[in-house]
């Protein structure tokens, strides 16, 4: 495409966006300049429920049941899979209509089924609320829906596929990872950057280790019980101090419209690698965990935190999704009390023998 061809396509682009208005709550116009006002525009999208048929499901006084507004994490995830398909700015939005392109970059930078899916609705959810490449969007569900069949097929199994067990672990392996991890940890009262990383490590696997939940540890705040229970509204992931105790609260996460708040006690190992960290090693961030650049951490630099650890301990580059399914597989389905673990998880025992109790082939 020559660069004439190329402008007239981003002027197109900006004049159909400058037209494009989202009502907020106070009846305001947003136009959409930035990469914030898409955010905007997700935010305010009013999605309704559906019945299996296709038809739009109805109260009692035949009116339209609206779901509820996606979360601050949610359009945040979204914006994150923009930038990593290299669209930066509003005029970057028209690579979203080269299907074929996009398809091969999702391809080329997340080999995992449930990753590509999750790339594919990010692209439906922006162009779905800025109304924008029908055709590109109709591709995308396809898909999107590709992937929904292959993660079905996948789970139909009782056993790993062969590039699950090439990054599979047994629990006993993993632990030792850990506690050699233990074994080699140093503590400092004037830390440099690889000795905060190597406490964050650890901390992070350990909590991997006995509380295999999705990536909301990512998204940690730090906040006293005081502070805490005077909250308004509780719709964040949180990491809680109550004098000697500590615990987890989390409410940000993939299925919590089904398991609401799910509160985690910290036992003493990791309380007492917590207070090293908020003493000397993160003492003024309100956010738990961070980048080496000090910013709060996000969802996927987690994954990639994950991945480089397990890397080094083990060999295998190992995910949220993978961890899950080595603690499922090797100490759950072992466990008296699975349906705690289970709901820990974030989901039921039902789905835990599905998906994530597998066996070697």
């Amino acid at each position: 495409m020559d660069y004439e061809q190329l402008l007239k396509e981003n002027n197109e682009l900006k004049k159909r966006l400058s037209k494009y208005e989202v009502v907020d709550e106070n009846k305001n116009v947003v136009d959409i300049k930035d990469m914030d006002d898409i955010k905007t525009a997700l935010k305010n999208e009013v999605k309704y429920y559906k019945n299996i048929d296709g038809t739009f499901k109805l109260d009692d006084d035949g009116n339209k049941i609206p779901k509820k507004p996606r979360t601050d994490k949610t359009i945040n995830d979204y914006m994150n899979i923009l930038k990593r398909a290299g669209i930066t700015d509003v005029s970057h939005l028209n690579k979203l209509s080269d299907v074929d392109a996009m398809k091969k970059n999702v391809e080329e930078r997340v080999s995992a089924i449930t990753s590509q899916r999750l790339q594919y609705t990010g692209f439906i959810a922006v162009l779905e609320a800025l109304d924008l490449y029908p055709e590109a969007l109709l591709e995308y569900r396809k898909l999107q829906e590709q992937g929904n069949k292959q993660y079905t097929e996948a789970n139909a199994s009782a056993t790993l596929s062969k590039k699950q067990e090439e990054q599979f672990s047994t629990k006993k392996e993993f632990d030792e990872m850990v506690s050699k991890m233990e074994e080699n940890i140093t503590f400092s009262k004037t830390p440099n950057l690889d000795e905060k990383r190597s406490l964050q490590d650890l901390i992070l696997i350990k909590l991997y280790q006995k509380y295999p939940v999705r990536n909301e540890l990512a998204t940690l705040i730090k906040i006293d019980k005081k502070d805490f229970d005077e909250l308004e509204t509780k719709n964040k992931n949180y990491l809680i101090k109550d004098g000697a105790k500590m615990f987890l609260s989390l409410n940000d996460y993939k299925t919590n419209n089904t398991y609401g708040e799910n509160v985690i006690k910290l036992p003493m190992d990791i309380k007492k690698l917590f207070k090293e960290w908020f003493k000397y090693y993160n003492p003024d961030n309100d956010y738990v965990f961070m980048n080496m650049s000090g910013e709060p951490m996000t969802t996927n630099y987690l994954t990639k935190q994950l991945q480089r650890i397990t890397k080094d301990g083990l060999g295998k580059s190992i995910s949220t999704t993978m961890i899950r399914k080595i603690y499922a597989s090797q100490y759950a389905k072992k466990n008296k009390k699975q349906k705690e673990d289970a709901k820990m998880m974030g989901h039921s025992v039902a789905t835990q023998n599905k998906v994530y109790v597998k066996e070697k082939s």
